[in-house]
């Protein structure tokens, strides 16, 4: 994705989460809550209802930092984007394993 710094400098950024279904019963939301067509839900159908979860989350943190100071933070941005896709995954039955998320300048 795409965010700015406190001094507008664009900033890309990568985020790799691993999840699963834990029941039965969380797969029984995962199917009434997410549409999917056919017989299986793909990752990018996952990964484009919680994009906006992600951009949020990083944005939070990126929009108030300064570029030169946002990898002091990194600990911070990561832990809000487990916080926030956790709950979000939660209403789908779908449990975060862990994320990963890695902050560049742009070129």
């Amino acid at each position: 994705g795409l965010a700015t710094s406190a001094e507008m400098a664009e900033m890309t950024y990568t985020v790799d989460y691993y999840i699963h279904v834990d029941s039965k019963d969380d797969a029984l939301k995962l199917t009434t809550h997410m549409p999917f067509g056919g017989h299986y839900i793909k990752a990018e159908e996952v990964a484009s209802y919680a994009g906006p979860v992600v951009e949020q989350a990083i944005n939070q943190v990126i929009q108030v930092t300064p570029m030169e100071h946002i990898n002091e933070h990194i600990h911070e941005i990561v832990e809000l984007v487990k916080e926030h896709l956790s709950a979000f995954l939660s209403v789908y039955g779908i449990t975060l394993n862990d994320a990963k998320v890695l902050v560049l300048p742009k070129d």
